[in-house]
């Protein structure tokens, strides 16, 4: 997977994170008629990566912290669901929930905010896995002690 400095434009290989040029975040190297208009954007401190994920209510985003170089998710909600007063209003309790637990087996939601083009925003901690679809996928049939996991 190629990625690109979002300063200076230089290309690099492999699982790299920032520029060795510079030190600037590398942002995932996409064709342009395929390019994701949010990559190299930077959402409240995180600059935006590389896409992770889509879902119903929203797009998930490998993103970095500008100078910690912190590992998040970002999860930008589709501009059509938050338009959806119910949903927003959902998303917004999802944040606040987030920011107040901590418990293991719940992300941690870091912080919450709006893009420059009005779009809702959270950052969350940066979680390895699989999605519960390709699990069921891939088995048929999950174990009690596999869905308590």
């Amino acid at each position: 997977m190629a990625r690109k400095c979002v300063k200076c434009g230089a290309k690099f290989s492999g699982d790299l994170a920032f520029c060795g040029n510079d030190g600037s975040v590398l942002i995932l190297d996409m064709p342009a008629e395929s390019a994701d208009l949010r990559l190299g954007q930077q959402l409240g401190d995180y600059v935006i990566a590389a896409p992770v994920a889509d879902g119903a209510t929203g797009r998930v985003y490998e993103g970095r912290h500008a100078q910690t170089r912190e590992k998040v998710a970002v999860k930008v909600l589709h501009a059509h669901v938050a338009r959806d007063r119910i949903a927003l209003e959902r998303f917004k309790r999802e944040a606040e929930a987030g920011k107040l637990m901590s418990y293991p087996y719940i992300v941690t939601v870091i912080d919450v905010g709006r893009t420059g083009d009005g779009s809702h925003f959270m950052t969350m901690e940066f979680l390895h896995g699989e999605e519960l679809g390709e699990t069921l996928r891939r088995n048929e049939k999950l174990t009690p002690a596999q869905i308590i996991r």
